[in-house]
């Protein structure tokens, strides 16, 4: 099958609405469903004495839900953390909990602002990036002694000053420019198959530099609309359009009920298997239980494409694409096999079959055009000068 959206005709009146989630949920009802589990998950990572502080970020602290939402915490311990990402699920909802020692958050303000700059540093910019708006927008829900309002209150207050974004930049650059530079190596090294380099994220680093100016906390779902604003804003109308090529996405606009109508069919085949793998598997946090949890999380994706959609949120789409690449093939008809339930193997080609033809249906556009606005957009992040 080639790659691409496959008009199909036996897609008209196709019933693709999943089972068991509230796919029409208003966002005062996901608000309030996640945070009912919220609840729960805090008090038991208080009286286990896995937390000694905890806040929540992520969609629930800005306000940002969409009925696919998952839930994201940080946790504050004084023990040795040996992983810092805790990931668990509760009634159906991935919950992705980041670790983190007490001197790891104070460092925070105790060596500003060294420590809000050299984040960029890290071998995974974007994460830290996120990480230092989750800290912005964070919720505490759990901070006995007040130590983790005050690093946030810090935080918060610092996280756009001149003294922080402006030497940031020559850095966010730099790093752009090498994933540049290694993603376009990595195309040609492969140039069919471009799941073996989607992972390189030049156009989000150079993104951060453009929210960076405008001062934007932004859910990385909604980039997207967000960057059109700082576009007209800036004087730059066609700053939004320039990013979706650069991420391979732009050409799906015209393609947006294909789009769903695919995505539908795989959740409405996915759902309910995911449904059966957690009806008997019951792993805690041992690597069987992370494996699981990305099984939930993956749902939790291809959910999300119905309301990108919606939102015009094609920017999105190219994340939903990573995904969908690292879990080719979907874990779900292993771990039920594992668990002594399997699929039938109809069942199971039907789901690897989805996946297939979700993937395809977000097949990057041409590498040429990408590489193009890359580079103009990194000329114009050059120049990108003054206070936030």
């Amino acid at each position: 099958m080639k790659r691409g959206i496959h008009r199909q005709e036996d897609m008209s009146g196709f019933d693709a609405t999943p089972l068991n989630l509230p796919v029409s949920e208003s966002p005062a009802g996901t608000e309030a469903r996640l945070r009912k589990l919220a609840e729960a998950e805090v008090a038991a990572l208080v009286a286990s004495g896995e937390a000694e502080a905890v806040g929540l970020t992520g969609s629930l602290s800005t306000g940002r839900l969409w009925p696919s939402s998952d839930l994201d915490m940080l946790i504050i311990t004084s023990k040795p953390v040996e992983n810092p990402y805790r990931w668990s699920v509760r009634d159906g909802t991935v919950i992705h909990g980041c670790v983190t020692p007490w001197e790891k958050g104070e460092a925070l303000k105790d060596r500003y602002p060294a420590s809000l700059i050299e984040t960029t540093e890290d071998d995974y910019a974007l994460d830290a990036v996120w990480a230092l708006d989750g800290m912005v927008a964070m919720e505490v829900v759990h901070d006995p002694a007040g130590r983790l309002r005050a690093v946030r209150d810090f935080v918060a207050g610092k996280r756009f000053a001149s003294e922080v974004v402006v030497p940031r930049r020559p850095r966010l650059l730099a790093r752009a420019r090498k994933e540049r530079k290694a993603l376009s190596e990595a195309v040609a090294a492969n140039p069919v198959d471009e799941m073996k380099w989607h992972y390189k994220k030049p156009g989000d680093l150079l993104a951060v530099l453009w929210l960076e100016k405008a001062g934007r906390v932004v859910s990385h779902k909604e980039m997207d609309p967000a960057l059109g604003e700082i576009g007209m804003a800036t004087g730059r109308p066609g700053l939004r359009e320039l990013f979706r090529t650069a991420e391979g996405v732009g050409h799906l606009a015209g393609w947006k009920e294909e789009i769903g109508g695919i995505f539908d069919e795989y959740l409405r085949l996915y759902s309910p298997a995911l449904d059966a793998l957690l009806a008997v598997y019951r792993g805690g946090h041992d690597p069987d239980g992370f494996a699981v949890a990305e099984c939930v999380y993956l749902r939790h994706v291809v959910w999300s494409v119905r309301y990108a959609l919606e939102k015009d949120c094609l920017l999105h789409l190219g994340s939903v694409r990573d995904m969908l690449g690292e879990y080719n093939p979907p874990l779900v008809p292993g771990f039920l096999g594992k668990c002594g339930t399997p699929l039938d193997e109809t069942a199971a080609a039907a789901l690897v079959a989805a996946h297939r033809r979700a993937l395809d249906a977000l097949a990057p556009g041409p590498w040429e055009p990408r590489a193009a606005a890359l580079d103009e957009l990194i000329a114009l992040g050059e120049g990108i000068s003054g206070r936030p």
